[in-house]
């Protein structure tokens, strides 16, 4: 039996994603052309020392004990209370993003999940559903905000614990539908970095292994699916488009691929997890060199949900479709700070710092027990994980903070009727 703590701060997390991206940067056989100037090596070193500034600046700022994000979850009891509650709004946001999607937006139930992804891309159904999906959105994040509520609980139910199994299952059925590998990752993180201490027995190994597995199996099996829909697969892809955009694999590799063998097999597996993990920042480098800096989008690229509320209420706001058309490419990830680059420029650099502060206070939340910082720290870990690769401050986290706020009302709420 093995005991360790997932509680990890984040610059000990930082510090590790760096070295991994760096090892897999030099081991990687891709050749990414892209130009590396002075400029960029710059903002580079400042984005990440802006970053550490905020760690050690959160990590010094004072936690008064007062409002509902601050209530501390000192006992089961509010906790038990509420599950049922925030299960069944979760369950509620999930049936009516099904509904959205499928009734509303008239996507076909035939479809395979890789096309109801490219239909999502291209924006189908832009300006339907209005109140209906904006409800659907700020009630869905209560399916991930159950996951840390439940495991602050230490003596689980039957009935919390098969609660708990229903909402990982509608969780991975949201990422199948939206043909997204990323949130099937983003949940397993979610789940881990929920738990305090995690005691390790032979059984727990077990499922842990094979719940890895057929994670990445699954977020491969996407992406395979994506290229059989978008290129004929990924012989055709890597024949035909190899090159053409920012990354070039070598010939031998594509042989390798061409062979279909066990070791081509292996190396597809390593060439597409080291890809997929560092292009990001040769993406972002990319744009911060060929971005037309007239079009920059003044938050509407990260906080689109916000302005959305405002099209609801009649003023006009642009949609997502036009929004994205700024972007020097469209469907590829640019690390956290693509978005936030897009929106202000240089100017992001101050939200990297902002980030860095809140990422720390957190963290100290969460460690001394309040409900604040065990419902967002284990979020803000999972995204802090993805950094290095995208930024969903477009749609998800938008939604979890406002999510998220109202849930802090409502344990505040339940903690003030225990008082009466």
């Amino acid at each position: 039996m093995l005991k360790f703590s997932l509680d990890i701060g984040p610059v000990k997390l930082y510090l590790y994603l760096l070295l991994l991206w760096l090892i897999l940067a030099a081991l990687s056989p891709i050749d990414f052309n892209v130009k590396l100037d002075a400029l960029n090596v710059i903002v580079l070193i400042v984005l990440n020392v802006l970053l550490f500034l905020g760690f050690l600046f959160g990590q010094k700022l004072p936690i008064k004990s007062r409002g509902a994000g601050f209530v501390l979850a000192n006992n089961n009891l509010v906790s038990k209370r509420l599950l049922p509650t925030v299960f069944s709004l979760g369950l509620i946001g999930f049936i009516l993003k099904m509904y959205t999607l499928f009734i509303i937006k008239g996507v076909p139930l035939t479809l395979n999940v890789i096309d109801i992804r490219l239909l999502l891309l291209n924006d189908i159904g832009a300006g339907k559903g209005g109140v209906l999906s904006l409800v659907a959105g700020i009630l869905f994040p209560f399916c991930l905000l159950f996951i840390p509520l439940y495991f602050s609980i230490s003596d689980k139910s039957t009935k919390e614990k098969l609660l708990f199994k229903s909402m990982l299952l509608l969780l991975i059925v949201d990422s199948l539908f939206s043909g997204g590998g990323t949130s099937i990752v983003i949940v397993f993180l979610y789940c881990l970095f929920s738990t305090k201490n995690f005691i390790i027995t032979k059984s727990r190994f077990i499922l842990i292994t094979l719940g890895v597995l057929t994670v990445f199996a699954l977020a491969g099996y996407l992406w395979l699916l994506r290229l059989e829909q978008m290129f004929g697969g990924i012989q055709s892809y890597l024949h035909e488009f190899n090159g053409q955009w920012i990354a070039s694999y070598p010939t031998s590799f594509i042989k390798e691929v061409d062979e279909e063998s066990f070791l081509s097999v292996v190396n597809y597996i390593f060439t597409w997890i080291s890809y997929y993990f560092i292009h990001g920042v040769y993406e972002f480098i990319y744009l911060l060199n060929n971005f037309n800096s007239s079009l920059h989008t003044l938050g509407l690229s990260q906080g689109y949900l916000f302005f959305k509320f405002f099209g609801i209420l009649g003023i006009d706001v642009p949609s997502v479709a036009a929004i994205a058309s700024v972007n020097v490419i469209l469907g590829h990830y640019q690390t956290f700070w693509g978005l936030a680059y897009i929106d202000f420029g240089y100017m992001f650099l101050a939200e990297v710092f902002l980030l860095g502060i809140i990422c720390s206070f957190l963290y100290r939340k969460k460690e001394e027990g309040y409900y604040s910082g065990i419902i967002f720290y284990p979020f803000i870990q999972s995204q802090l994980i993805y950094s290095f690769l995208s930024n969903p401050l477009n749609g998800q986290i938008s939604y979890m903070i406002v999510s998220g706020t109202i849930l802090l009302f409502l344990i505040n709420y339940k903690k003030l009727q225990e008082q009466v």
